[in-house]
């Protein structure tokens, strides 16, 4: 009996080790995941010209700008930004995420006759001093590049 009592203990000290570990490694991935998130939030803070769009250079007098407020980026919580197009005039305030490991932003704007929009795009490259952005607009995708000024 005291031999079957022992197996027993010794099975549920294993699972629950098992457990502890499952729950461990899930943890730190959620972490990660945050971390890589956070990471392309402060990175992206600051102002962002155009560089390019669809490969074909913008010409200097043509140039908009992103501004990325600074963000303390928690989970569901929205960061702000703005487009300022070549002329100096603000093209809208809107709000951003960043998703999926620092590798998706969400972009959404209100629009006074079709309420909120978003759009999803795919952050391509991300350093400190560039950013390639992929987005989608219905069936049109656009890639543009911005260098941090």
């Amino acid at each position: 009996m005291r031999i079957f009592a022992k197996s027993i203990i010794q099975q549920k000290k294993r699972k629950m080790k098992k457990i502890v570990l499952a729950s461990m490694v899930t943890l730190t991935l959620l972490m990660l995941s945050c971390d890589k998130n956070m990471r392309a939030v402060k990175q992206l803070e600051g102002d962002w010209e155009e560089v390019s769009i669809d490969g074909v250079p913008v010409a200097e007098n043509e140039k908009g700008v992103m501004h990325f407020d600074y963000c303390k980026l928690k989970k569901d919580e929205w960061c702000t930004m703005s487009y300022t197009d070549s002329d100096g005039n603000n093209e809208g305030d809107y709000e951003y995420q960043v998703k999926d490991k620092g590798e998706v932003m969400v972009q959404r704007y209100q629009d006074s006759t079709k309420g909120t929009i978003e759009l999803t795009g795919k952050i391509i490259e991300l350093d400190e001093s560039k950013l390639i952005l992929e987005m989608s607009l219905f069936t049109f995708v656009t890639t543009t590049e911005f260098k941090k000024k």
